[in-house]
């Protein structure tokens, strides 16, 4: 037992999952042949509890959740508080993916706590993603950044290379979400370049694909292209499917954005169909967006508004409003095409929404949309209104192709 369970650790630690999977499943096979004894009860959670890092990547989640379910009731028996953290941070790393952010974020912070009371606040880290996450997609950004400086003086203690990367990107993420571009370039690149360090290409292409996102908002495409393109090619080493299906989306996506709409939307459709049966919201609901965007650049408004209005149901019912703005914004897009009078609901849902969370970017975005639609209606004066509010905020956020449009819009109102 005890040289299963260090291969499993050796190969977790070598970023290896399949190896790892095989070391877990030999182990928890002897564990089932041994006496059910409070020590083997011990081995087995503890056992349990490191896989996130082995499930996860191999994409096997719903398998992973339906494990830590089935042993909590031996978990919490066993009432060792420092194994208990490890536990649930593991079993919100699952809520999470599920799109059940409360639940992520209640039992990450139990996980958290728990850690706290062990004396061993380090045995939370693998609550950091889940509860970062969780805070992110409902739109509470000021307890990301506040979680950010717990994990900062948990890895300048004793530093550790996957709570340092992970909880980096989540920042980073939550910078986008914001419109903070530049920000969130800045802890991406420092991610990236710890990442590269070790030789990380698990690591290396979730940083990429973050790194890739931000260009690609802010406007600046080769760069997004070239980040994208390094994305897919560290997670083609790393083995890991989680990685390399967040690579090709992105990829996916940038290659929409720069007019390569066929070979963009033919891959987010491919992965649309895939993802839509797990129940794995973390990446359905934002193919459901670059899908969607695709469609609607392409002109395809009829799949465009069945994607996103499937995306924008979902996003409402978990509170992900982080996601809920992206796709209530292209649905006005579209709606400015197919149904004007619908395009005000929209737009306003999504001010209404971007100004409570203070996502500027999406603020920006509607508030141009809406600058359209009252140009389409002829109302002058409420339309040279919101674009020039919509300028205003691209202008201070420094989005580079944005302010553009809105200018050529703007030049085309009568006088």
């Amino acid at each position: 037992m005890f040289y299963l369970k260090l291969a499993n650790e050796k190969a977790n630690t070598l970023r290896a999952p399949q190896e790892a999977m095989g070391y877990f499943d030999a182990a928890m096979d002897l564990l089932d042949q041994m006496g059910d004894t409070p020590e083997n009860q011990h081995q087995r959670i503890s056992l349990i509890a490191d896989q996130v890092y082995v499930f996860g990547p191999l994409f096997r989640i719903a398998d992973y959740h339906d494990l830590l379910n089935r042993y909590e009731p031996m978990a919490v028996g066993l009432s060792d508080n420092e194994l208990l953290a490890r536990f649930y941070g593991s079993l919100a790393s699952c809520k999470i993916m599920f799109g059940h952010c409360d639940q992520a974020i209640a039992i990450g912070v139990k996980a958290i706590e728990l850690s706290r009371t062990a004396g061993s606040p380090e045995s939370s880290a693998h609550a950091c993603f889940p509860v970062l996450l969780g805070y992110r997609m409902t739109g509470d950004y000021e307890k990301v950044h506040e979680l950010k400086k717990f994990y900062q003086s948990l890895w300048e203690e004793e530093f550790n290379l996957r709570l340092y990367v992970w909880t980096l990107n989540q920042v980073g993420w939550a910078y986008n979400d914001v419109g903070r571009v530049d920000n969130a370039l800045e802890v991406g690149q420092a991610a990236l370049l710890m990442a590269e360090k070790h030789s990380d290409h698990y690591l290396i292409s979730l940083s990429h694909s973050m790194v890739a996102f931000s260009y690609n908002i802010k406007g600046c495409m080769a760069d997004a292209l070239k980040h994208a393109e390094l994305a897919i090619e560290a997670s083609n080493r790393s083995r890991a499917i989680v990685d390399e299906v967040l690579a090709k989306m992105i990829h996916a996506w940038i290659l929409c954005c720069i007019g390569e709409l066929q070979k963009g939307t033919e891959i987010l459709s491919e992965y649309f169909s895939i993802l839509q049966d797990t129940g794995i919201l973390q990446f359905f609901l934002p193919c459901c967006t670059f899908l969607g965007e695709g469609y609607w650049s392409a002109g395809d408004y009829k799949r465009a508004h069945e994607v996103l209005e499937k995306g924008a149901t979902l996003a409402e019912r978990y509170n992900m409003k982080c996601m809920l703005i992206r796709t209530t914004y292209f649905l006005g897009e579209i709606a400015l095409n197919t149904d004007v009078q619908r395009a005000p609901f929209y737009f306003e849902k999504t001010i209404a929404i971007s100004q409570k969370i203070n996502a500027e970017y999406y603020l920006a975005r509607a508030c141009a949309g809406f600058g359209r639609y009252y140009k389409q209606t002829g109302d002058t004066k409420q339309a040279r209104e919101y674009l020039n509010k919509a300028l205003d905020i691209f202008e201070r956020l420094e989005i580079i192709d944005q302010p553009a449009t809105v200018k050529e819009e703007l030049a085309g109102l009568p006088l």
